[in-house]
């Protein structure tokens, strides 16, 4: 080959073709050519596996270690570990612009049915995820009934047995929350209401309701101002709830209602019916219950609100 010509050298792999010019003197090998001198020279044994593998990506990229001053790919060359017939195919690829960080790039269909199986996962896990917060905020509305009998409990014991339920000066701390607030039995208004009902921070008359259906009068007793339970009269403490999930009827709707009566036409609001159908409700032998509509008839209770608002009559 003469000095100064230019050979044309053509790859053929399964990520297509190659074909580039590469300048070469006839002192140097190109694609498999051999040169006087190395004519010349004694026969070299064959190279060990691992080391054709070191040796370039191909015969043009092999030579350019050789030839550094006439092959742009001469870097990639020298870093190159990869078997030669797997080289071609990356070869060409990096020629085609989809060589990204030594791997292949996804094509925009792949991307595509990625983002459709993972839209598909979302839509399958979202009501499962949906429920799951339901129960937790649920169980955070128990537990803050828990603690609102502890504060009930504790009172009666320094008052012979007696719960509050209300102050009929209610501008003087009547209701039942800034009551055991003010004595210290409360310790904080962030268990005064339901986390799953708004409002989401304490607002005045907008936490768990008070139960004020006492019927029958030795269930209730007058001292002063005040209107306490006698926890002695009630003929079963299990079956009295004390505190309750409460709303208020529109236009309050939906804010949380501080007191409930049987019924909830008339006084704007009642028992709610909001985590899963059911009302959560502490009776006055402390054990904390989620109410459905039967539960809450069995215990006096004939009307309620339902999830959307609606008054419910209780069967």
């Amino acid at each position: 080959m003469k000095l100064g010509s230019r050979a044309k050298i053509t790859s053929h792999s399964a990520g297509g073709d190659f074909a580039g010019w590469q300048g070469a003197s006839d002192e140097h090998t190109l694609h498999g050519s051999v040169s006087r001198e190395q004519r010349s020279q004694p026969a070299k044994s064959p190279q060990p596996a691992g080391a054709r593998q070191r040796a370039g990506i191909c015969g043009v990229a092999c030579q350019s270690k050789i030839h550094k001053g006439y092959s742009p790919f001469s870097r990639l060359a020298s870093a190159c570990t990869v078997p030669l017939p797997e080289c071609e195919l990356i070869f060409a690829r990096l020629l085609k612009g989809v060589f990204v960080s030594g791997k292949t790039a996804f094509t925009l269909v792949e991307l595509l049915v990625v983002i459709v199986i993972l839209s598909l996962l979302a839509a399958l896990l979202a009501p499962a995820l949906k429920s799951a917060r339901g129960q937790a905020r649920s169980i955070q509305c128990m537990n803050n009934l828990r603690q609102l009998h502890l504060c009930a409990e504790n009172y009666a014991q320094d008052n012979q047995g007696m719960i509050l339920l209300h102050r009929s000066n209610a501008g003087n701390g009547g209701y039942w929350y800034e009551f055991y607030k003010t004595l210290n039995y409360l310790p904080t208004y962030n268990i005064a209401f339901c986390p799953t009902q708004s409002p989401s921070t304490f607002k005045r008359y907008k936490t768990y309701g008070v139960n004020f259906s006492w019927t029958a009068s030795e269930c209730r007793l007058f001292i002063g101002d005040d209107q306490l339970l006698d926890q002695a009269k009630v003929s079963s403490l299990a079956d009295f709830p004390l505190f309750g999930d409460t709303v208020f009827t529109p236009p309050t709707w939906p804010d949380q209602m501080w007191m409930f009566y049987p019924t909830v036409t008339g006084i704007g609001g009642g028992v709610h019916l909001r985590h899963n159908e059911n009302a959560n409700m502490v009776f006055v032998d402390g054990h904390v219950e989620s109410c459905g509509r039967q539960r809450l008839k069995n215990v006096g209770i004939s009307e309620a609100v339902g999830k959307n608002g609606a008054v419910i009559t209780l069967p």
